[in-house]
């Protein structure tokens, strides 16, 4: 009887110790090694989309495209009312990687997809870093910032941003510092966050006109009453300012002013009012697009946690991995979580009484109504802008940025006075789910497909020493001159057939067994028939005859003032990456 009584009272003893080693270990392994897996995730998420997704095939990319062409090569096409900043950002990005167009034209399409795919994710970084400083203002603690953070990065609506080419994800990347740096001069009237305000405001109002609107109602609900302090309204001069000289730089290039939209064929229509409460019976039975033309609360049930418009994982031309096979279930799966998170965000939101987190919660239905704004023609002044037979442009893409606060609001409100393990257990069902929607291929498959080489390719940094190349045979090299030179002139050849010296001048002798190669530089075009003639030629600047389109074109214009705002709001958000004001009553 001692003998069960103890072995008992040793089982429970056992069993609590066991307990505390477990909840030590799990501390410890949050407090060292969540930032480390958290970085590792998102370094993850990345390179499936970088990998399976085309973005030069992209919503809109023939369009856009076009500020890309010339950006990076001087090539003059139509452009259109948005500003230059974010696609000279891009173009930028992808001149890194254009050498390899003097290897081979194919190339081309994979440094827009490098462009867009680097620059969108390094934005995305920037916002994540200010949200996170924004929740560490709010006496978040790490793990649920952190869990919030991986949340972001699985949300569907930012990881279709992160894929296209579309300025909404530099709102997403300014936006948080903006909200931070106006908590922050509410809390202490100190100007210096006024100052460092100023370049960020400019810049987001300049991206395009519905961003302009968005950002106009954030500043009013985030400012309140000290909207009307004269440092404030200084503060909005000196954004008009800005966004004047970024305007007026942007026509140099497009001749388009901002508020200048054309309207596409068949958009020149206002939405319904039934449009704001139809809900079609087909959002279950055939939840495909354009079944819901009729609906807004339709087409936003099956886009935020969906691709009801088929640009990102269901992009037929777009995305690597197909999901018909289980394409209907994923969007009622995603429907479900729609609903849920409309009405959950809703019921938090009426019955809320902290006003700083309500104003968090409430950002996604400010995107919300502007869209609203837009498809039923609210501002007559503006051009109308409503496709009847697609419902367009009723897109969640377009309020991403302001979706994302609302998801942080009620992960918030359900799981921040909740056990840890309901949120990791949140985390993993959205990460399941994402990563269904998303079907990540292996890394064999991988290395038998040539273009997914060449995309693994421009990801790896020649100044680190290609390191990618330890795992995956290129068909070139591409780090440095004497690798390009060989690549644009390989080919059988006899090597016997050497140039000869005749009277101070190398002759080079026909190669039957060369293949002849066009090279251009300038306006000057040469035919060889040798490979060390080619290689003669190729040292001294000229390149195969398609790559000269690409080289040889009049200079661009570079957004200078765009250059220097961006990076004064860069260094804004970087001065407030060590603030230590808390939100203290």
């Amino acid at each position: 009887m001692i003998k069960d009584v103890i072995n008992k009272y040793l089982g429970l003893i056992s069993f609590f110790t066991t307990k505390i080693i477990i909840m030590i270990n799990m501390k410890i392994i949050l407090e060292k090694f969540y930032l480390p897996l958290t970085i590792l995730f998102n370094f993850y998420l990345f390179l499936i989309t970088y990998i399976q997704y085309s973005s030069h095939r992209g919503t809109d990319f023939d369009i856009y495209g076009n500020y890309l062409n010339y950006f990076i090569f001087g090539i003059q096409g139509s452009l259109e009312e948005q500003t230059v900043g974010y696609f000279s950002l891009v173009s930028k990005i992808s001149t890194f990687s254009i050498d390899t167009i003097k290897i081979s034209v194919d190339y081309k399409e994979l440094i827009y997809n490098h462009g867009i795919q680097i620059t969108n994710y390094l934005l995305f970084v920037v916002g994540l870093v200010g949200i996170y400083k924004l929740l560490m203002y709010l006496d978040i603690d790490k793990f649920h910032s952190l869990t919030i953070i991986n949340l972001l990065s699985v949300f569907p609506p930012l990881l279709g941003l992160r894929m296209i080419l579309k300025p909404e994800i530099m709102a997403f990347a300014f936006l948080p510092w903006l909200i931070y740096l106006i908590v922050l001069y509410n809390k202490t009237y100190q100007k210096k966050y006024l100052f460092l305000l100023l370049p960020i405001i400019g810049l987001l109002i300049s991206l395009k006109s519905s961003i302009s609107l968005m950002v106009g109602f954030i500043i009013l609900i985030f400012f309140g009453k000290t909207v009307l302090r004269k440092e404030i309204l200084l503060l909005g001069a000196g954004s008009l300012a800005i966004l004047s000289l970024l305007v007026f730089e942007s026509y140099q290039v497009t001749n388009i002013l901002i508020w200048d939209h054309k309207t596409p064929a068949g958009y020149n229509f206002k939405a319904p009012l039934s449009f704001l409460y139809n809900l079609n019976t087909e959002i279950w039975t055939n939840p495909f697009r354009d079944s819901q033309a009729t609906s807004m609360w339709g087409i936003l049930f099956l886009d935020t946690f969906g691709d009801y418009w088929e640009r990102y994982w269901f992009h037929a031309d777009g995305y690597l991995v197909e999901n018909n096979h289980n394409k209907k279930l994923l969007i009622n799966i995603s429907s479900i979580i729609s609903v849920a998170f409309y009405s959950i965000s809703i019921f938090y939101l009426i019955k809320d009484k902290d006003k700083f987190l309500k104003k968090i919660g409430i950002l996604g239905y400010v995107g919300l109504f502007v869209m609203i704004v837009n498809s039923h023609n609210l501002v007559p002044f503006l051009t109308k802008n409503f496709n009847p037979v697609k419902g367009d442009p009723m897109k969640t893409h377009y309020f991403s940025f302001l979706l994302a606060f609302t998801f942080i609001y009620i992960y918030l409100k359900i799981f921040q006075d909740k056990k840890n393990i309901y949120s990791i257990i949140f985390l993993m069902f959205m990460t399941i789910f994402s990563i269904q929607l998303l079907k990540p291929i292996g890394i064999n498959q991988i290395k038998s497909e040539q273009s997914l080489i060449n995309k693994v390719h421009l990801l790896s940094p020649c100044t680190l020493g290609d390191p990618a190349g330890r795992v995956i045979s290129y068909s070139h090299s591409w780090c440095n001159e004497e690798s390009i030179i060989k690549a644009i002139c390989e080919g059988d050849y006899d090597k016997s057939l050497t140039p000869v010296d005749k009277g101070g001048y190398f002759v080079f002798p026909p190669d039957e067994s060369y293949r002849s190669i066009n090279l251009i530089k300038d306006e000057n075009v040469i035919t060889v028939n040798n490979y060390f003639e080619c290689l003669n030629y190729a040292e001294g600047g000229f390149l195969p005859q398609p790559a000269g389109e690409y080289f040889f074109n009049v200079e661009k214009k570079s957004p200078y003032i765009f250059n220097f705002i961006f990076l004064l709001s860069c260094l804004a958000a970087v001065s407030l990456i060590n603030n230590s004001v808390k939100n203290e009553p």
